[in-house]
């Protein structure tokens, strides 16, 4: 046979399965480059740290770390101020006898003290000449007591501590009719008569202390009375206490929602683990892409400038030679062989039983062979793979004298052959 001038053309759904199918080298190489290109850029963010810029930058950074920690102490600071302030306004709210009256229908218990004095004179002379008249110190004294409500702790059968029972308790004085107007407020009429009595009672057991101290005089209760009130001011206070729980509450979720949203200043990227992670991570995929790269770069130029048979039709344009038959080569069962079996469908390939494969290739060297012709078996592999092939078709092809040649891509005997 003649051999023919023959220029390789090159398939590329050949190139690429050849790539392809080299995937475990592909992605050895993107490990290895991804490695080394990854520790690049780690080395590089630690050198940043050596930069002048990096002083400056940790400096800023410290200033502003600074002034984060100061705002949250200030936040926790004035949370705990406001937590402190709610539940005071909430246990007055909750524990204070005023705050629990209606102010729409209250009690208003209320008695005028008159005190009579004796006033002092001077001696010597044969008229009396008043000196000074105590009755506004006495009537003082007694308004003190009145507004102290010493010993009163109980209302209605109720403990209360004596500075709610104070809030009850209003007074006024005429000092020119030596006239102290006591009025108690009380949820009803009972409550309110009963701490004007207790009132009444101890300024009656200081009488005497008094009349020791600020001079001599007379005490009397007139004008006791026990009436319902309205009491407008009442209102605005209870609605007061109410809205400023409220207020406080409110500024207590805003200073909480503030701490929550306060935010950390970044370290800067010179001395940031994270950053110097990112970076060797960035440069890492960096790594990896052009590993995959350079290694189907490299396949792609060894599979060009070997000019091996990496297909039958290659084998039949290349020297002009019928095809007998083709064998598979199994894929072997190593570590993810499955990819290796689906890119091998994809490309489709079928893995044929060689006794199909030597049956069919008998019928072809008698389909293409001349009586008495001697028959020359050649081919890309092993010589012995070669004379197993000729025994089969010897055996399946009787009379037939059979010869087998070397590696067609090795041997120049090979190629002479075929002329």
């Amino acid at each position: 046979m003649e051999n023919q001038m023959y220029e390789q053309e090159i398939d590329l759904k050949d190139l690429m399965f050849a790539v392809l199918h080299r995937w475990r080298g592909i992605i050895a190489a993107a490990v290895v480059c991804a490695i080394l290109l990854g520790g690049y850029g780690l080395a590089k963010s630690a050198m940043a740290q050596e930069d002048e810029g990096a002083v400056e930058q940790e400096q800023s950074y410290a200033e502003d770390l600074q002034l984060y920690e100061d705002t949250q102490k200030l936040y926790e600071y004035d949370i705990e101020l406001l937590k402190g302030k709610i539940e005071a306004q909430e246990t007055y709210y909750t524990q204070s006898y005023l705050m629990q009256i209606n102010p729409y229908d209250m009690a208003k218990a209320s008695a005028d003290v008159f005190v009579k004095t004796e006033p002092e004179t001077g001696e010597g002379l044969n008229i009396y000449v008043p000196v000074s008249d105590p009755a506004d110190s006495i009537l003082k004294a007694y308004e003190a007591m009145a507004q102290n409500a010493e010993g009163i702790e109980t209302v209605g059968g109720e403990v209360f501590d004596t500075r709610y029972v104070r809030e009850l308790i209003q007074t006024g004085l005429d000092y020119s009719g030596n006239v102290l107007a006591v009025t108690v407020y009380g949820k009803n009429a009972a409550d309110a008569q009963e701490v004007l009595q207790k009132l009444l009672e101890n300024m009656q057991s200081q009488k005497s202390s008094l009349q020791q101290g600020l001079g001599r005089h007379e005490m009397y209760i007139m004008n006791e009375d026990v009436t319902a009130a309205v009491d407008a001011d009442l209102v605005s206070r209870q609605r007061t206490v109410s809205d400023s729980i409220s207020s406080l509450q409110d500024s207590l979720t805003a200073k909480e929602t503030a701490l929550e949203e306060l935010e950390q200043p970044a370290e800067p990227s010179s001395v940031s683990a994270s950053a110097s992670l990112k970076s060797s991570v960035k440069y890492g995929i960096i790594g990896g892409a052009a590993g995959v790269f350079l290694a189907a770069f490299y396949i792609c130029v060894m599979y060009v400038i070997k000019d091996r048979l990496n297909s039958e039709r290659d084998l039949k344009n290349r020297f002009g030679l019928n095809i007998l038959g083709v064998f598979s080569q199994p894929v072997k069962k190593r570590a993810f062989y499955g990819i290796d079996a689906w890119l091998d469908r994809l490309e489709g390939k079928v893995h044929k039983n060689p006794e199909a494969v030597y049956d069919l290739a008998a019928a072809n060297v008698k389909n293409y062979m001349e009586k008495d012709a001697e028959i020359l078996l050649i081919g890309s592999v092993a010589g012995e793979k070669l004379e197993k092939a000729a025994e089969e078709l010897r055996r399946r092809i009787g009379g037939t004298e059979i010869r087998t040649g070397e590696d067609i891509e090795k041997s120049m005997e090979s190629l002479k052959l075929l002329k």
